[in-house]
């Protein structure tokens, strides 16, 4: 590894890019200087052995992480103190749930609203009716037994929805 090679200069990077990041960087990179693309111009010949060599290096963990330490040790440190402090910010998260307000599960369904027929203006649950297709005594009828139940409301029959029969 060459000591006077800035790879994240190479590709147009910051020390802190994401692998999907240097990944575009070095397509754009190599579609701008491939030599098919430059006949004739050993510059952007040069500058495509410099993109090849900082994807290699960038693109594979251990080289980036050995070439961060010896070329880019600030970065590494301060990338260190974010993952420590998402950890940690994690962890207090999972701690935490639960705690809180201690709501009972009665006090968790009085808060929730209860549903409201948008059509007729009818509140609650009891006025929600759920007909299972084909379920009623037929009477003398047949009746077709169907793939769905449809969801409507007691009072003005708006349509709540439909959803799948389970068997």
């Amino acid at each position: 590894m060459a000591a006077t090679n800035d790879y994240y200069s190479a590709l147009g990077l910051k020390p802190s890019a994401s692998p999907q990041e240097i990944k575009r960087a070095y397509r754009q990179m190599v579609f701008r200087y491939h030599p098919d693309r430059n006949p004739g111009n050993d510059q952007a010949a040069e500058k495509f052995k410099q993109v090849l060599d900082a994807y290699n290096i960038l693109s594979d963990g251990a080289e980036r992480a050995e070439y961060d330490a010896a070329m880019h040790p600030e970065e590494v440190e301060a990338r260190a103190a974010r993952e420590k402090q998402k950890k940690t910010e994690e962890r207090k998260s999972e701690e935490n749930v639960g705690n809180g307000f201690g709501f009972t599960q009665s006090t968790k369904s009085r808060m929730e609203a209860e549903p409201k027929c948008p059509t007729c203006s009818v509140q609650g649950a009891d006025n929600i009716i759920l007909r299972r297709a084909g379920s009623a005594a037929g009477r003398g009828k047949q009746f077709v037994t169907s793939p769905f139940n449809v969801i409507f409301c007691k009072g003005c029959g708006h349509v709540y929805g439909v959803t799948a029969s389970v068997s």
